[in-house]
């Protein structure tokens, strides 16, 4: 994909988690890394 990552793009990711909407979800880690393989989780 190799897409800019915006403000935006980090807000969104931060609202998922503060929301509510993965109450029953525990220890995830939720990349914003807009498909650039240097930026994955290793």
């Amino acid at each position: 994909m190799n897409e800019i990552i915006l403000p935006d793009d980090i807000a969104n990711a931060c609202f998922v988690f503060v929301s509510g909407l993965l109450n029953k979800s525990t220890g995830n880690i939720l990349n914003v890394d807009g498909g650039v393989a240097q930026a994955f989780v290793r």
